[in-house]
Order: structure tokens, then C-alpha cells, then sequence
């Protein structure tokens, strides 16, 4: 999506026309993340989302993933761990396997609208993310596993198999097993998932894998096409991250002004509570980041008990491009 158009009317014109197609894509996938089946209720708390990795709420249905991923039977290990945790990273007590990945970032493209700066890395806050959607790790590639001793800190940045393979406190009907797959692979294509028998979630979690393993094969359904999940290491069709939130901002600008200031990160506080709340945009020291829009652990749409916002946004988007307009005047 095109973004930080500058003030030159020159350039303006064309960021409108770039803008008009990038709009057509995204209101598509926003459209299609509004209406994407799941088993789960999305409400409460993120163990009734798909970021639960246990799968504990799915019943029988979680034993199809048994044999992809290590089952910690914990729902925030997959994550987060209180010791130990990853210092490479920002994010919070991160417990994921961090690689050093190259990615290839919107700035790349040329674009003359775009005005501001994009880190060549993504900070921490999309790093973390990424840990798991650029589809280069297993899901299940943790430095701290649920017990004591069983850790390894080099996992921080690099996924050890033997590791992983380590784990068998297994819950009950759980497998003991030595696939470690992530998302990445191509479409109904065996042999270059990341998985060690060269699947991934994407070999049949995908229109092609619907075809070539769907119903009457392995049971799959199209509320189980994750493309939507899939990033990649290539963003350069995502919308910016790392990317530094415009300084020069509010009356007669492309920008509104955050009026929450927590450090060096901005929110806007669009409730006057003079915090950070959960539903607010904010940026992460002055950056654009994954966590900007989403929140991985949900947000409810109308308060307590009701269903989470689509795709984790902080904002529902379907509401007048509400997202794109807390930021953006358009």
C-alpha cells in the first residue's frame, strides 16, 4: 500500500494513481480477512484464536497438527517465556527463534511518493511477528521449553532440529515427533517447506493444496487456505514497516498528529484516557511496525466478551477505512 505522499503536487498526482491501485489490493484482502473461516470463537482471550499454537480448543481437530509441530500443551510459550528470553529483540520476553534474514522492504521499490525513511530491518516489534509469517521457521522453534533445563540459547537466532527433537513431555494422544514445519512452501508443492520431510503449512494449506490434497484426501477445506498468513521474506507488497511516522504532521499535512506520547512512541488516544489502550494505533520509537495495526492477542469489537477485531487489528478497517485513516488524510 502507497503511503507518505509529499506535498509536491507533481508527485501527489501520481501517489494518487499508485494509491488507487494499491487500494484496489487491499480493500481485496481486507475484505477477504473479514469473512475468513475459523473453527475458533475468537473471543475472550488468545487461546480461543489461531494463535494459539497448542491447538487446545480445537479438540480432535488439533491431532491433524500433532504431527507438525512440538505440542508444549502451554498456550504463551509458543512466544513469550518469563526466563531466558531472546536478546536480540525488543519484543517482550520473546522466546521464538529470531534468524538473521535479509528482507526485501517497500523502499526498494523506487517510489517517488515515498517520502520517509524505512529501516533495512524491520524493528523489533514486526521482527517478531515475522519470527513466524515470513514462513522461514517452525512453528514450534523455541529457546525455552516448558520444564526445567530445557533451554538453549542459541536458538535465539538459529532453529536446531536436534533441539526441538528433544521434547517429549507430550500431553496426552499428542505425538512425539520430528517434523518442524512453518508456513513457507509452495503452493501444493512437496519438498521445499520447512519442514525436515520438505512440507510446510502452505504444501496443502493453499489453492493448490486444496486441489491436490483436498476433500477425500487429507479433509481440507477453504477455511484452511492460509495465504493470508503467509508473508514472506519479500515486503515490498506490505505496507511499510520500519518505516519512520512523519514528524511534520496534523493541520495541513498528510498526516495526523498522535496525541499520546508514551517515551519515544506515539498512540493516538482516541478514547482521552491519556493511555495506551489495546484498540489505539501507535508507533514503536517513532516507527511503523507489525504491532502498529495489530494486536496478536486480540482486541474485542464492542468491549469484554464480544468477538475480536478480524485479522488482530487494533481498528476494524471495515468501518470507513478506519485503520488507514488514523494515520493517513485522504
Amino acid at each position: 500500500m502507497n503511503i507518505f505522499l509529499n506535498n509536491n503536487s507533481g508527485l501527489r498526482n501520481a501517489g494518487k494513481i499508485l494509491l488507487a491501485v494499491a487500494a484496489c489490493t487491499v480493500i481485496t484482502q481486507f475484505a477477504w480477512a473479514q469473512s475468513f473461516p475459523t473453527n475458533l470463537s475468537n473471543i475472550g482471550s488468545i487461546a480461543n484464536t489461531r494463535h494459539n499454537m497448542s491447538h487446545s480448543t480445537l479438540g480432535s481437530l488439533a491431532t491433524l497438527h500433532n504431527n507438525s509441530r512440538n505440542n508444549y500443551d502451554e498456550v504463551c510459550v509458543y512466544c513469550h517465556t518469563p526466563h531466558g528470553a531472546n536478546p536480540t529483540t525488543t519484543a517482550p520476553l520473546w522466546n521464538r527463534t529470531i534468524k538473521v534474514t535479509n528482507y526485501e522492504t517497500y523502499n526498494e521499490l523506487g517510489t517517488t511518493s515515498l517520502t520517509q525513511a524505512v529501516a533495512d530491518t524491520p524493528g523489533g516489534a514486526s521482527l517478531a511477528c515475522l519470527s513466524c509469517h515470513d514462513g522461514q521457521t517452525a512453528m514450534d522453534s523455541i529457546i525455552n521449553m516448558p520444564g526445567s533445563g530445557m533451554a538453549l540459547q542459541s536458538q535465539a537466532t538459529t532453529q536446531d532440529t536436534a533441539f526441538l527433537n528433544t521434547w517429549t513431555n507430550l500431553p496426552p494422544g499428542a505425538l512425539d515427533t520430528t517434523l518442524h514445519r512453518g508456513i513457507n512452501s509452495t503452493n501444493g508443492v512437496l519438498g521445499n517447506g520447512t519442514g525436515s520431510d520438505g512440507v510446510g503449512c502452505m504444501t496443502c494449506h493453499s489453492p493448490d493444496g486444496l486441489a491436490a490434497f483436498g476433500p477425500g484426501g487429507l479433509g481440507i477445506s477453504e477455511g484452511n487456505d492460509m495465504r493470508l498468513f503467509n508473508i514472506g521474506t519479500d515486503l515490498r507488497n506490505d505496507h511499510p514497516v520500519g518505516v519512520d511516522y512523519p514528524t511534520v504532521n496534523g493541520p495541513s499535512t498528510d498526516w495526523n498528529s498522535p496525541a499520546g506520547v508514551v517515551g519515544s512512541s506515539l498512540y493516538f488516544d482516541t478514547n482521552s484516557n491519556s493511555r495506551m489502550d489495546k484498540a489505539e494505533i501507535r508507533t514503536y520509537e517513532g516507527k511503523v511496525e507489525c504491532a502498529t495495526c495489530h494486536d496478536p492477542h486480540g482486541v474485542p469489537s464492542a468491549g469484554p466478551g464480544t468477538v475480536f477485531k478480524p485479522t488482530f487489528l487494533r481498528v476494524d478497517n471495515a468501518a470507513g477505512s478506519a485503520v488507514c485513516l488514523t494515520c493517513h488524510v485522504k
